[in-house]
């Protein structure tokens, strides 16, 4: 189901923050009526900072964009023109008979009513490519020292590669004829994504697809975006979002968040070729490849296609009051709650191959039939047991090796049995998938950005999260050396460390109070150390998509850093990135080797050092020591 985001497509939920503006601006003869022109100061700025939309999105602007204000009462007026426009009441009433019918909505709301609300507290701006000018909201009851007042830039830079979009591409191209297509959905998606994309990069310093592996690691601390209420309670609309109905929250999010890590996938796999290709010539089809940008610049898998018969004969009395897709998104959140557990839901829902729903009303009564296609057999067995997990009246049954027939109501007996027939014989067209030629499109993976990274980590943004992670660092679960000096285990962490045969000179030393490491270990003459050091991360993210972040942050952070060869090792039940080097920290060459073991939302690293001369001498014990490095269940206090 697509609808909202549809016509959302037009006005730019930001959930950061709503920037500060002068009671009095100077006219702005260009801009519509209502629409006040900006304060000199913000006005002096957009020459700049459409300059940093230009860079970091990678077009130019072909004409000068007109930029204004409006007061709250504005963005409202604006949400209830442009549903007008885009949802005309006979449309907004199927959408809303829909989202009902699924139970995404409660029965008693009134969707419209309440979308403008819930908006008014959201929209921190937005871009109208019609009238082809944006606006930005001033917010009520704020003063000029606004902490939120610096967060004014990155949205102007979100809307300004709004208006790039639209110069470009033509953004009236991205909207559909049917209101609840999933495919609306993903289109309204890239465009989002894209801006948030530039936004973030924007706001780094940098081009973030050049940092290898960072679209992998966003997924993964994207997956659960509650985690946004929890990091950000105080920003405006926080609120108000977190209490909405689970459907609509998640749509609203889902093109900002998915729509980023899509867009971020796309340029890393292909860069500003590969995104610029989404635009013009193939833009995701799909909800499913939004989810999985894979299944759309990789490994092709576009949506079954289905057209539903009329069932005015098999439901005599009933009409048709709306038609549309739900697509893996909107499975995905109906399976989380008939399941309860995410991870089942999505891995039932990520099997989707396509769908098509009608919903019947007589009276107060309503039927809701609905065919599911799965793409392969397994998935839909998977699926279905998924979907009898729904309660309220749901229904599901196999209609075909991979097909599933969904209904809900007053459905059955003969009645049932006439509508099974008709569904089970719809024809699926299914698609050519046929994968994307990437040297044809001249799209090719970006370079790794180095010095834009040492720029990064240097940026007030960054330093104020690291000191963030840091002090999540400082108060760890302390662990304890054993009687005889031999071994450290650390039960709060969940890690033991030992000293093997053949090192009984070495000695372990808890690490200087304050750091980052947990123990260090030395050879008797000191040459040779091996050090453990533990990170809590923003995020779960697998070992293997770390390995280029871990690579490029060694070079960033080592001095003289030379990597010699790298791979993943199995280490017990774990799987372990390992990289060999040689750096000069103070001067002289020394050996290295660094394993970083991955855990839920934490790093352990394991780093063995010595001088290059003495490494030789010190090689088999020093990787003794480290192969004694053990990670265990955690069990609190030791």
């Amino acid at each position: 189901m697509s609808s909202i985001p549809r016509f959302v497509l037009r006005l730019s939920l930001l959930l950061l923050a709503a920037p500060v503006w002068a009671q009095e601006t100077p006219p702005a003869p260009a801009l519509p009526k209502g629409v006040e022109a900006l304060e000199a100061e913000t006005s002096r700025k957009m020459d700049e900072l459409l300059a940093a939309a230009e860079k970091f999105r990678g077009l130019k602007a072909k004409r000068p964009v007109a930029a204004g204000s409006v007061g709250a009462q504005g963005v409202k007026d604006k949400m209830r023109e442009t549903m007008r426009t885009q949802l005309p009441p006979e449309t907004l009433k199927s959408v809303e008979v829909s989202l009902k019918a699924f139970g995404f909505i409660p029965e008693k709301m009134d969707l419209g009513r309440y979308y403008v609300e819930l908006m008014g507290s959201q929209v921190a701006g937005f871009y109208d490519p019609e009238a082809d000018y944006m606006a930005l909201v001033r917010p009520s009851g704020k003063g000029s020292d606004d902490p939120l007042a610096e967060m004014v830039d990155m949205v102007l830079v979100h809307e300004l590669t709004h208006a790039l979009q639209d110069q470009h591409f033509d953004l009236s191209k991205f909207e559909g004829d049917d209101p609840m297509a999933d495919a609306g959905t993903a289109r309204g998606a890239l465009v989002e994504g894209d801006a948030t994309l530039t936004m973030m990069s924007f706001m780094l310093g940098l081009n973030i697809e050049t940092l290898p592996g960072f679209d992998r690691i966003m997924d993964s601390m994207m997956k659960s975006p509650e985690a946004l209420f929890e990091a950000s309670p105080d920003l405006p609309g926080t609120k108000e979002l977190a209490a909405a109905p689970v459907w609509i929250r998640e749509n609203l999010l889902f093109g900002y968040i998915q729509g980023m890590v899509f867009s971020l996938s796309t340029r890393s796999k292909g860069g500003q070729k590969l995104l610029d290709y989404a635009f013009t010539t193939d833009p995701p089809r799909s909800t499913e490849q939004i989810l999985h940008p894979e299944k759309w610049h990789s490994r092709r898998d576009d949506p079954v296609a289905f057209r539903l018969p009329d069932l005015g004969a098999e439901l005599p009395g009933y009409r048709k009051a709306a038609e549309g897709e739900m697509g893996e998104l909107s499975v995905r959140i109906l399976l989380r709650e008939g399941l309860r557990k995410q991870v089942q839901a999505d891995a039932a829902a990520a099997g989707w191959g396509g769908d098509r729903f009608a919903v019947y009303e007589k009276g107060s009564g309503r039927i809701v039939v609905w065919v599911t296609e799965w793409d392969t057999e397994e998935d839909a067995r998977e699926a279905l047991a998924a979907l009898r997990s729904l309660r309220d009246g749901w229904r599901a049954e196999a209609a075909g090796p991979r097909r599933v027939l969904v209904t809900r109501g007053a459905l059955k007996g003969e009645r049932l049995e006439a509508v099974r027939v008709r569904l089970a014989a719809v024809t699926a067209e299914r698609p050519a998938n046929k994968d994307l030629d990437l040297a044809a499109i001249g799209a090719e993976p970006p370079k790794m950005d180095e010095e834009g990274l040492k720029k990064m980590l240097d940026s007030p943004v960054v330093k104020e999260g690291l000191e963030d992670l840091s002090k999540a660092n400082e108060e760890k679960p302390e662990g304890a050396i054993s009687r005889d000096g031999r071994s450290y285990k650390n039960r709060g962490l969940g890690f033991s460390i030992a000293l093997p045969e053949g090192t009984e000179e070495w000695s372990l030393e808890d690490a200087p109070e304050g750091g980052q490491a947990l123990l260090m270990i030395f050879s008797p003459d000191q040459k040779a150390r091996v050090t453990v050091i533990h990170q809590a991360l923003p995020g779960q993210v697998p070992a293997e998509e770390m390995g280029g972040m871990l690579e490029l942050g060694m070079k960033t952070m080592v001095p003289g850093y030379n990597r010699l060869r790298g791979e993943m090792v199995e280490k017990g039940d774990a799987r372990v990135m390992e990289n060999w080097f040689e750096a000069a920290p103070d001067g002289t060459r020394w050996i290295g080797v660094m394993r970083f073991y991955l855990r839920a939302s934490e790093v352990f690293g394991v780093l063995a050092m010595a001088p290059a001369d003495s490494w030789p001498e010190h090689e088999k014990a020093t990787l003794d020591v480290l192969n004694t490095f053990t990670l265990e269940p955690k069990r609190g206090k030791p």
